[in-house]
């Protein structure tokens, strides 16, 4: 099984938050399914829904300027 915080990613915090039972059940269905603690299914969802959100926001970006360059023409 993987490393809870992998190396290279420094000290794991704790951290608590309240989610609906529902979300929470899918999150156990995720670790179940995949082999992993929920822990560490919370980090692989979490770090998969940041680098989406990044990915977007650097596509949003570059429409931007686009967009500014062809109105700037």
């Amino acid at each position: 099984m993987a490393a809870v915080v992998p190396k290279g990613e420094g000290a794991g915090l704790p951290f608590s938050l309240r989610i609906p039972e529902k979300l929470l059940a899918r999150v156990d269905a995720c670790a179940k399914r995949t082999g992993n603690s929920r822990t560490n299914a919370f980090l692989h969802l979490l770090r998969f829904a940041l680098a989406q959100d990044e990915a977007e926001a650097a596509e949003a970006e570059q429409l931007e300027q686009q967009h500014k360059t062809k109105k700037s023409a």
